[in-house]
C-alpha cells in the first residue's frame, strides 16, 4: 500500500505546485506516524490535500512565511464524511505528536503539524 506507512505514500505529500520544485516531497516520519495513528483510530481513509509545499508554491497559495508545510512537518486533511468535525478534532488531539504540535480547524478540514516550537491551536 504505502511506501511511508501502511496507508500513506510519499506521493501523497508531494508539492502540488506547478512550475516550481518538480513535486518534491520531503516529509517528517513523525508526521506520517501521527497520521497513520489517526487513520487507525478513525477507521476510515484519510486524504492529504496538502503536504509539503516548496516556498514558491507556499507563496502562491498565500501560506504563512514560516509555514510548517515548507519544512515537511504539516499536512492538511479533509474531515472524512463519516465523522463530525468535532469528533475528528478530538481524535487528532488524542494523538501525542499532534497534541504537542499544531492543529488548525478550518471549514471541512484540519491542518495538522508536528512543529517542535510548542503547541499551537487556531481556527481559520
Amino acid at each position: 500500500m504505502g511506501d511511508l506507512s501502511r496507508n500513506f505514500s510519499r506521493k501523497e505529500f508531494a508539492c502540488k505546485g506547478q512550475g516550481c520544485c518538480g513535486h518534491s516531497a520531503p516529509v517528517s516520519l513523525v508526521l506520517v506516524e501521527g497520521l497513520q495513528a489517526l487513520r487507525d483510530l478513525a477507521g476510515v481513509t484519510l486524504v492529504v490535500s496538502s503536504g509539503f509545499r516548496c516556498r514558491t508554491h507556499n507563496e502562491r497559495v498565500g501560506g504563512a512565511a514560516d509555514s510548517q508545510h515548507t519544512l515537511g512537518l504539516a499536512a492538511d486533511v479533509p474531515c472524512p464524511k463519516e465523522l463530525a468535525m468535532e469528533r475528528f478534532l478530538a481524535m487528532a488531539e488524542s494523538i501525542p505528536c499532534f497534541a504537542r504540535g499544531g492543529i488548525g480547524v478550518y471549514s471541512g478540514w484540519l491542518h495538522l503539524d508536528v512543529r517542535n516550537t510548542g503547541k499551537a491551536r487556531w481556527r481559520g
